[in-house]
């Protein structure tokens, strides 16, 4: 029976191969255009792993952050590291978790080419953006420091001389209301404008049941000015200026105990119904002056899932006695914490083309002054409420000069930045040891830097790239930390011994580090024809060092960590197929990381980054796109990524970092998938019905790989369904995220001196309607 039908099967699927390349034409996918190689390509041309999204893309998956564009990039892991702030970048499991304002990210995130130097500037929302262009692996030569994950760039839309407008109302549970919209057109002969927009309120997902408030509300605003000059056939001059005004709630953290109220060890007679019961020589039992310890059932090899169910039973417990209800959105809180936020940009593009040569000025500034506070217990006790307030400046000037013939183009140039951070943050623990700790210190930084790019086209088939930086740079911080708010005047740091009346623990005045650093790269390219791009590589990335911007008790603690370099092997295809209706990329790659820069609470309590001398990192990608019918759109991604912790000192094995370990917020694999269906159900008309989703398997939060600080695998859903004339002047829509109220969580971290592991709580499901009207 089955061999008898197999010809005619076959006759069938030749004559829908057959069918489908007749028609393609009328539907082919639209051409990516890029400038990750600092001019404008096609994306299929380009010998780089990178995921792009257009203006429409971003619009209809829903990208409000940067941390949204993770779901659609395979590879791509973001996570906010304190509430609704501090977006934490990890590229191929290239990652960092540092939360405090002086720490870089190893992925170089990048808006209209200005480098958002520092974790606190990359919160931003975006709205009116031309395209995201996500590059991976080490972009250590155009692109520079803090990039040895990848690049993230974001590109707001050009003023036109076009005149026009566009508007959009969207109104969702939680009583959302959220515009954004702009007006662009001539303001001269010369001279083009562009006025954009966007605004949030709605509000939190989280109940305080200490006071009955809802936490974790939003109230945004941002406005974006372009004027774009084109004074001659050969200079063009952008400028943009933006400001950015949140005054948000912030999110709690919830958390569960990890000591056992059964242990002697910890219970000491504490009368733990009695959440201020904890008191000096019983907080931490007879002899054990570092934190519950000792074998109690309760520990961090234990899931979030295990331990809870012993804090149902009021077994686990916290230092203050509390076991947490394991309700991710509900509980106690002694802060209700809140996100505020200034930042002010400028930036200006100079374009001179001449007949061989362009020559681009990039011109950039930014300005932050924010608040920034946590509930990290996630009780209504006062312990870890901790408020980070800090001043952010950052000036940058790059000059490029590049060309291009019929078989050579290079870029060369010179860059310099300068970068302040003025900290004040505030760690209250008024109820564990009976004061706080004020963090203060001034950290400043200059880059200078000279680069070169260049490609040699030996034939019509065949290229050869080489790439190399020059980095110099000082990194100086001034400060220290100081103990405050003391309430017992005769109780002596209980972790330290330090006696309260130095009130200063630790200081660093005018410490400085230096890097001077090469990073380049060696590519060869094929292309065996205009469908096909075959290429292979070696390349290096450094990430600076830095100081540690947490509280600390000595002043060896405020060494200076040192770089990490990572080189990366890869090998890669990019294919267009089936008459430009079908785009297959995909790729594999070795990284030799050396140094990693690993955020850890060591075993006496104090936070701290410790470089890892080696890890391994293996892996590969594919991404198709596919076009099969007039109006459906197939997209899906996969990354896998092996990452191994390969060598270790003696004091990281002491602090549980072992060989073997994997990486922080290291998923082994992901997934990404979208459908989108466009017909036209009666004559001028169109209606479109998108679903996306994703896949981020099994991650621990932290190196040391605890059971405690992990999440296990999900998969998250959203939903969109649209109608619009066929002229396209407006759009209604209808939209659902987190289509099946998954709860997750989105960070971990354990803290023994609390004797707890604290975490933020995914978003749950949420949807709306959207109103957009274009002129």
């Amino acid at each position: 029976m089955y061999q008898h039908n197999k010809p005619a099967l076959k006759a069938i699927a030749a004559a829908i191969v057959s069918s489908v390349a007749l028609q393609a034409g009328a539907y082919q996918l639209e051409e990516v255009m890029v400038t990750a190689q600092k001019r404008q390509q096609s994306a299929q041309d380009v010998s780089i792993a990178i995921t792009a999204f257009g203006s429409e893309s971003i619009k209809d998956l829903g990208m409000e952050q940067p941390i949204d564009v993770a779901a659609q990039t395979p590879g791509l892991f973001i996570k906010n590291g304190i509430g609704v702030a501090n977006p934490y970048i990890s590229i191929r499991n290239v990652g960092q978790s540092l939360f405090v304002t002086n720490a870089a990210q190893p992925v170089g995130m990048y808006m209209n080419e200005v480098n958002l130097a520092y974790t606190s500037l990359m919160s931003l929302p975006m709205y009116d953006i031309e395209r995201i262009e996500v590059l991976k692996g080490p972009q250590g030569t155009l692109f520079g420091r803090n990039s040895t994950a990848g690049a993230m760039s974001l590109f707001s839309a050009k003023p036109s001389m076009e005149t026009g407008g566009e508007f959009t109302l969207q109104l969702g549970n939680k009583n959302l209301v959220e515009t954004d919209g702009f007006i662009n057109g001539p303001l001269g002969e010369t001279v083009a404008g562009r006025l954009a927009f966007t605004t949030k309120n709605r509000d939190g997902f989280y109940k305080n049941k200490a006071t009955g408030n809802e936490l974790g509300e939003a109230e945004m605003w941002a406005a974006r000015g372009s004027l774009l000059w084109d004074t001659s056939s050969a200079v063009t001059t952008q400028l943009v200026l933006e400001a950015v005004k949140d005054r948000s709630g912030n999110t709690p953290w919830a958390s569960f105990g990890i000591a056992d109220v059964s242990d002697p060890q910890t219970n000491a007679g504490v009368d733990w119904a009695d959440a201020n019961a904890f008191g000096r020589d019983e907080a931490y039992g007879a002899g054990n002056s570092t934190g519950f310890a000792g074998s109690n059932a309760c520990s961090e090899d234990m899931t979030r899932k295990q331990i809870q169910a012993l804090n149902e039973q009021g077994r686990c417990v916290t230092s203050t006695g509390h076991t947490g209800d394991g309700d991710l959105y509900e509980g106690e809180y002694s802060l209700e914490p809140v996100y505020h936020h200034d930042l002010y940009s400028a930036m200006l593009n100079v374009n001179y083309e001449a007949d061989t040569v362009t020559l681009t000025s990039v011109t950039g500034y930014l300005y932050s002054d924010r608040i920034l506070q946590e509930e990290f217990d996630g009780t209504i006790a006062i312990s870890a409420d901790q408020t980070y307030t800090s001043v952010t400046d950052v000036f940058s000037q790059e000059l490029r000069l590049s060309g291009d013939s019929d078989n050579y183009n290079w870029v060369a140039g010179i860059y310099y930045g300068a970068d302040k951070v003025d900290t004040k943050d505030t760690y209250e623990y008024t109820d564990t040891w009976f004061h706080s700790k004020l963090v203060d210190f001034v950290q400043e930084t200059t880059t200078h830097a000279v680069f070169g790019h260049s490609e040699w086209h030996l034939d019509e088939s065949w290229s050869l790239i080489a790439d190399a930086r020059y980095t110099a740079e000082e990194i100086t911080f001034d400060g220290g930390t100081f103990i405050i708010d003391v309430t017992d005047a005769d109780f002596d740091d209980l972790l330290f011994g330090v006696p309260l009346e130095s009130r200063q623990l630790s200081t660093a005045t005018d410490k400085e580090t230096t890097a001077n650093e090469i990073t380049w790269k060696l590519g060869v390219d094929y292309k065996p024809n205009d469908d096909w791009l075959i290429y292979g590589f070696v390349s290096r990335g450094f990430k600076s060092g830095g100081y540690n911007g947490t509280w600390t008790s000595s002043n060896a603690e405020l060494a200076p960590y040192d770089i990490e370099t990572l080189i990366d092997y890869e090998l890669g295809f990019k294919g267009t197929l089936m008459d430009n209706t079908l785009q297959l990329n995909g790729g594999v790659f070795y990284y030799d990381y050396q140094d990693l820069q690993a955020f850890v609470l060591d075993a006496s309590g104090v936070f701290n980054v410790s470089n890892i001398p080696e890890t391994d990192i293996y892996g590969a990608e594919l991404e198709l796109w596919w076009r099969p019918l007039d109006g459906l759109d197939l997209r899906a991604g996969a990354s896998y990524t092996d990452a191994e912790i390969k060598k270790v000192t003696a004091d990281q094995v002491a602090n549980g970092i072992v060989v073997g370990n994997t990486t922080a917020n290291a998923a082994e694999w992901m997934f990404n998938g979208l459908v989108r269906y466009e017909w036209s159900p009666s004559e001028g008309y169109i209606t479109a019905l998108q679903t996306d989703f994703n896949y981020q398997d099994d991650t621990y939060f932290t190196v040391q790989n605890t059971a405690a600080a992990s999440q296990d695998g999900f998969w998250l859903a959203n939903a969109r369904a649209s109608l619009s004339p066929v002229a396209g002047n407006w759009e209604v829509a209808l939209w659902v995220k987190n289509l099946a109220d998954k709860e997750y969580v989105t960070e971990m971290f354990p803290d023994t001196l609390e004797s707890l592991v604290a975490y933020n709580p995914s978003t749950p499901r949420t949807y709306g309607a959207s109103f957009t009207y274009k002129w």
